[in-house]
């Protein structure tokens, strides 16, 4: 059972809520299936989804899935692929595995000694019905799930019914209505948003239209300048004379809305198939109501409304107009009246036939609507809830009520169970077609065959408990209902909190439709701590439920509602779940036999405290302290785990460990203040945290001191304070460091402030690390101790994220795998390490079931010893080595420790990074004869161990000892080992030494030693490849042998080319580039020379030497080439013309200055001077001028140079590292 207020009527919604908030704790009855409280859900669900501002808190969410699409995946897809807006389903991140459960099993569960309920197969809630009319069969069904999304089958009337989703990747799966085009099978629209008034009905983000049969999808969010998101939709009909007018019936703000702007109730109308709305009637004000449902008299063509607190309306122009029709209430009572506290008309249902109209009508109460009860002195003219109307609805007369004390229940009235009603939730009215009776859901399912005829007490046993979901649990089919589709006066499917079944005998027999379902509201999981694969989970009126695996069948081993879950880790046989309030108990065989029933660990009898949540955080200690459980109301109780007989109160029970830890007082009485989530250190068993509904953070570390006298001292660590917080948002949960206690987070819900918090210093100051993730409710933070920064998962509304460095601020948060489909996630849980192979993350969703994936990838390591096994003689020492080979990212050291033997073993170094080899030595006191086992183990930073194991055979006589114990070289040098022959005890003489592999191109010198002298083994280079070698070397002596191996690893480096082709013209360069791998180690630098360049080019290399790494280093290879030219290098660069006659008259000009400055220097001279210049000035002139007339012959032209001839060339680069060498061919194409 699952409802509460609904938006459409907010303050009586809050007011109610505020009564039961102070209800005296012994007022809560331990009823069968319905141990819940549906108003107080209303306040659970509600109190984290508010908005902030005037907009709606759809328009909030929305927003969020936008913002998601900015969000990574991690790790990181190859392609760098991201999600959008209609979900995502990435390559390169790992995908979310459905766990179901698909179905759930039901089996005579109890509850605290009240008759069990046995459904058969079971899933969550069902909002929305349909049945296509193109399918005579009946078997086209679509079941709309109040957080789960639209499901499809084809065969819905067979006996193995299967069932598809079609819409989880869209941005909302809250289904409140169905819309099936007559004239078109594939046209499909669904009215988002739950209208059921249900306490965790979610967001409505609009109309979805579908025109291909639910494959893709179009999401309608306005009609004209209205918003539909935030509402939630009762009906959608398609006109039938003109399927392109439809009308959608939308009730007030679901969920979360208290007073924002949003969508407005009412009718909203489409001309054009639902490509564009309109608002064709809004609720009348100063109501706060929604139309609740919407029917279609085909008949008389007219339309019908309930609209909450106004009546009936209806239309007879296809929609476009709307009057109220007369009050449906006797004695003059109006339909909008309200009696005190009291709206009459505050839900109806409404069916037609034959032009007769039919409404069924709760208060607000919850119970049949009836101003005017039934006595024998006023009967007929009074009220029982259900009326009918044959006029249009201007009259209107009493239909009596089934008379439920004629069936083996224990309820009241058609909606009242002992300590609730919630006719604003269970409601549903139909009139099969060809029929003359009526079908009325409430927490069961009636009938009649004819309209019962009026009865003084306003009641009838005309009518049929169809499901006895209370009583003999005949029919198996399950309470609170509230959809009914009808094909014909005998097909029917009904939808109601445990999922949807059909009927082809007007419910004599029933049909399950659940097998193939998977849409239960979950709010909690918890690991089985020793069975591989087990989960169990607490859901919205599914009670808590068990997988066993393999396969997605869940079997529920509790009833009622399950709140939060737990296993001990002491104890496998031991399982804890809840029901709402104080109410915590225990299965003692691991939830495997429901019949055994629930035992009491804590109730309402020993914690009297009235303020709590409405499921009360609970959780098992950690070591030392397993056992001591720890609860929140307004401050934290501990007890034992409910070994004893009963729960008791005082020293050997449940005491106080804290005071009021809320804003509000010490006597715990204010209203609205208590505890959401509490912690317990690991590794500290004083230290543990508690927060709350009103933004407190306490902790406390002398828990452990705690007496039922003096509790311990808890200090509010809140007022630091956390930073972008907002006061009125609830946290929900806290999560403290496996290792150092200060280390702490904290996760926030609504909307507009940050929503992980993080502390490394006990609380006093925190940092907002909430940085990109998307601003929705985070309703959990998660602490993976494996993790290399313990990895932080936190559960939001739109999804699941990780930060894996420990969370800074500003933090860049990662998405966690691809298709999750778009339910709210509530908690999160990571198996225990006691499961066998691969860890995994289970997340629960609130309407899409329960789902896995494995953890972001931690740090990891394998070990190798080398050698493995060895034989020494008996008495001497024994050495080898222990690898450890790092996977995803290990980058810490390992720390080793031998653990057996238990003496004579040692390790040193005794810690190591990844890849480093530690040796382990065996003394000589150790090796015994025989086989001895060597067991070490080795241990990262996250405590992540492994262990390996080696053998030792102790024998007689004499041992042979290598070294290096682990010889390298690089390639094209050959190995030299030293062995050296180890006496056992009273051996004597000398050893005879050979290679025995490999058998050729190895050499021992000497060949024949004394004991406790060494040999020289020199293994030839051309007998070792590339990588691991083993060598074996035997010693003799006389009848007594010895071998010992070792491996010889070659160290070597490739040479390879990216493209070794180039094409280019002359005069111009190619390049190549190098890429130089190491293997096996190798660490040497590696000199690179270019040979075979062509004539008129050149080769040259950058950089050289190239140290080449595992992962390669480049170099890059330049050809320079030379182009064709007239001018040959080096010749004169002009020709005998012009220049050559300014060049002669330079000359000449330059030898008559020379004489000039010979004739100032010494007169004596410079008349021979000037003349033979004059004359050899003369001659030049006449050079240049070509002789005595005309010009000059032109001298020889200077001869051409052709350059680098076209062709295609080989290149050789070498690379060179010592004995190692390697050639790349590189070509060469001049065109």
């Amino acid at each position: 059972m699952q409802s509460s207020r609904p938006g459409v009527y907010l303050p009586a919604l809050l007011a109610v809520a505020l009564l039961v908030a102070l209800r005296p704790a012994a007022a809560q009855a331990q009823e069968r299936d319905h141990h819940d409280d549906p108003t107080a859900r209303a306040a659970w669900f509600l109190r984290g989804r508010r908005s902030p501002d005037p907009r709606p808190a759809a328009a909030h969410l929305r927003q969020a899935f936008v913002a998601r699409r900015q969000v990574r995946l991690a790790p990181r897809p190859a392609a760098g692929a991201t999600p959008d807006l209609a979900g995502f389903n990435p390559t390169g991140s790992g995908t979310w595995k459905e766990l179901g459960p698909r179905p759930q099993a039901t089996s005579g569960s109890l509850l605290g000694g009240l008759p069990s309920e046995d459904d058969g197969d079971i899933s969550g809630r069902v909002s929305a019905v349909a049945i296509a009319p193109s399918d005579s069969s009946g078997n086209t069904v679509y079941i709309g799930g109040a957080f789960g999304g639209l499901w499809k089958s084809t065969n819905a009337m067979s006996s193995s019914p299967v069932f598809t989703p079609l819409t989880d990747n869209q941005p909302t799966l809250a289904v409140g209505a169905i819309g099936l085009d007559p004239s078109d099978s594939k046209t499909i629209f669904i009215g988002t948003g739950e209208p059921n008034s249900a306490g965790d009905s979610y967001y409505g983000d609009g109309i979805l239209e579908s025109t291909d049969g639910g494959t893709t999808w179009t999401d309608v969010t306005t009609a004209g300048s209205r918003t539909l998101l935030g509402l939630g939709f009762s009906r959608i009909i398609f006109d039938v004379a003109s399927p392109s007018i439809v009308l959608a019936a939308a009730s007030n703000h679901t969920c979360c809305d208290s007073g924002e702007s949003a969508g407005s109730a009412g009718i909203y109308r489409s001309t054009d198939h639902g490509a564009t709305w309109s608002v064709v009637f809004s609720v009348p004000a100063p109501t706060d109501g929604s139309v609740t449902d919407l029917v279609y008299d085909a008949g008389s063509k007219t339309y019908y409304a309930a609209v909450s607190q106004a009546g009936i309306y209806k239309s007879t122009d296809q929609g476009q107009t709307w009057a109220a029709v007369g009050s449906p209430f006797a004695a003059g009572i109006a339909a909008s009246d309200v009696v005190g506290t009291t709206v009459e008309f505050y839900r109806g249902s409404l069916a037609v036939r034959g032009s007769v109209v039919y409404a069924l009508i709760a208060d607000s109460t919850g119970r049949p609507a009836t101003p005017t009860a039934c006595t024998s002195a006023n009967s007929p003219n009074c009220d029982t809830g259900l009326v009918q109307s044959s006029d249009g609805g201007s009259t209107w007369t009493a239909v009596p009520m089934p008379d439920v004390s004629a069936a083996a229940g224990q309820f009241s009235n058609l909606y009242c169970e002992p300590g609730s009603c919630q006719g604003f939730y269970d409601q549903d009215l139909a009139a099969p077609a060809g029929g003359t009776g009526l079908i009325a859901g409430g927490l069961d399912l009636w009938s009649t065959t004819t309209i019962p005829a009026m009865t003084s007490n306003g009641v009838s046993t005309a009518w049929t408990d169809l499901t006895n979901s209370y009583g003999t649990q005949v029919n198996e089919v399950h309470s609170d209902q509230h959809a009914i589709a009808v094909l014909n006066a005998t097909t029917w499917v009904v939808g109601n909190d445990g999922g949807a079944w059909a009927t082809t005998a007007a419910g004599a027999s029933w049909q399950n439709l659940n097998a193939t379902v998977g849409n239960i509201q979950f709010h909690s999981v918890a690991p089985d701590q020793q069975a591989t694969g087990v989960w169990i989970g607490g859901s919205q009126d599914n009670g808590t439920q068990k997988l066993t695996g393999p396969g997605m069948t869940w079997t529920r081993y509790e009833e009622g509602d399950g709140g939060f879950t737990a296993t001990n880790p002491s104890n496998a046989q031991q399982y804890f779940s809840e029901f709402y309030g104080i109410s915590v108990v225990r299965s003692d065989d691991a939830g495997s036999d429901p019949n055994n029933g629930p035992m009491p660990v804590v109730n309402s009898s020993v914690i009297t405290d009235s303020i709590f949540d409405f499921y009360v955080p609970y959780l098992l200690m950690p070591k030392p302290k397993n056992g001591l459980l720890l609860l929140g109301t307004c401050r934290v109780w501990a007890g034992p785990d409910g070994n004893t007989s009963a729960p008791v109160f005082g020293a050997s029970g449940w005491f106080p460990y804290s005071n009021d830890l809320t804003t509000g007082n010490s006597a715990c009485t204010t209203p609205w203040d208590y505890i959401t989530g509490l912690a317990a250190s690991a590794s500290n068993p004083d230290v543990a945290w508690a927060v709350t509904e009103d933004a407190q953070v306490q902790m406390t570390t002398n828990l452990t001191s705690a007496t039922p006298s003096a509790p311990a001292r808890w200090t509010d660590v809140a007022a630091a304070p956390l930073p972008n917080a907002q006061s009125f948002i609830p946290l929900s949960s806290v999560a403290i460091n496996p290792i150092d206690p200060n280390i702490v987070y904290v996760s926030a819900q609504g909307f507009g402030g940050g929503h992980v918090f993080k502390t490394t210093n006990a609380g006093q100051s925190w940092t907002d690390i909430s940085g990109n993730l998307p601003d929705a409710p985070a309703n959990w933070v998660l602490i993976d101790p494996l993790g290399p920064n313990n990895d932080i998962y936190v559960a939001t509304d739109v999804g699941v994220f990780v930060a894996t460095d420990g969370g800074i601020a500003g933090e860049q948060w990662e998405q966690v795998g691809g298709g999750l489909p778009d339910a709210a996630v509530l908690q999160l849980a990571l198996s225990p390490a006691a499961w066998s192979g691969s860890r995994e993350l289970a997340a629960a969703t609130h309407g899409r079931g329960m789902w896995e994936i494995a953890p972001v990838p931690t740090p990891d390591f394998t070990l190798a010893a080398n050698p493995a096994t060895q034989e020494v003689v008996t008495g001497t020492a024994a050495t080898f080595a222990v690898t450890a080979t790092g996977e995803n990212g290990e980058a810490g050291p390992i720390t080793y420790a031998c653990t057996a033997p238990a003496s004579g073993c040692s390790v040193a170094p005794k810690s190591a990074a990844a890849g480093s080899p530690v040796t382990v030595t065996l003394a000589t006191t150790a090796v015994a004869a025989g086989a001895n086992t060597i067991t070490l183990s080795g241990t990262n930073e996250a405590g992540v161990t492994h262990t390996i194991s080696a053998t030792v055979t102790g024998t007689g006589g004499f041992s042979l000892a290598i070294t290096p114990a682990q010889p390298t070289v690089v390639a094209g040098s050959p190995a030299t080992l030293t062995v050296t022959a180890q006496a056992g005890t009273g051996f004597s003489g000398s050893v005879a030494l050979a290679c025995t592999a490999p058998s050729t191109g190895c050499t021992v010198s000497p060949s024949s030693v004394a004991v406790g002298a060494t040999a020289t083994v020199t293994v030839a280079a051309a007998q070792l490849k590339d990588g691991a070698n083993t060598v074996t070397l035997t010693g003799t002596s006389g009848a007594i042998t010895a071998t010992q191996t070792v491996t010889v690893t070659v160290q070597d480096f490739a040479l390879a080319a990216g493209t070794s082709t180039a094409s280019i013209s002359p005069g111009q360069s190619a390049t190549y580039t190098l890429t130089l791998s190491a293997s096996n180690g190798f660490s040497g630098s590696v000199a690179l020379a270019c040979s075979g360049a062509p004539t008129d080019a050149t080769c040259a290399i950058a950089p050289t030497p190239v140290t080449p790494t595992a992962s390669g280093a480049s170099a890059t290879v330049t050809v320079t080439t030379t182009a064709a030219s007239e001018i040959a290098p080096g010749n004169w660069p002009f020709d005998g013309g012009g220049l050559w006659f300014y060049l002669l008259l330079l000359l000449a000009a330059g030898l008559t200055g020379s004489c000039l400055l010979a004739w100032q220097q010494n007169h004596r001279t410079w008349v021979p001077r000037l003349l033979g210049g004059a004359v050899l000035s003369c001659l030049l002139l006449a050079v240049a001028c070509g002789g005595g007339g005309g010009s000059a012959p032109p001298l020889p032209a200077p001869p051409s140079h052709p350059g680098i001839a076209a062709g295609s060339y080989t290149l050789t680069v070498t690379g060179t590292s010592g004995t190692a060498s390697h050639s790349q061919a590189l070509t060469l194409t001049v065109q």
